[in-house]
C-alpha cells in the first residue's frame, strides 16, 4: 500500500515537471508552510497561482 502511495505520488511529480510545476507536497517543503496552512491560501486566494488537474494541485514554477 505504502510502495503504491509512493509510486503514484513519483508518477504525478514526474508529470509535474515535465508542466514545469510542483506538486503540492513540494510547494509545501519549499514554502515551509502545513498542508493546511496551503489550503488556507488557496481559499483566500493570497497564494501563489495553482492548477487544479482533477483532485491534485499543482503550482506552476513561475508563480512560485
Amino acid at each position: 500500500m505504502i510502495a503504491t502511495a509512493i509510486q503514484e505520488t513519483e508518477r504525478v511529480r514526474h508529470m509535474a515537471e515535465r508542466l514545469d510545476c510542483f506538486i503540492e507536497e513540494d510547494f509545501q517543503s519549499l514554502a515551509g508552510a502545513t498542508a493546511k496552512t496551503v489550503e488556507a491560501w488557496r481559499k483566500r486566494g493570497t497564494g501563489p497561482a495553482y492548477i487544479l488537474l482533477g483532485n491534485r494541485y499543482l503550482y506552476p514554477c513561475k508563480a512560485v
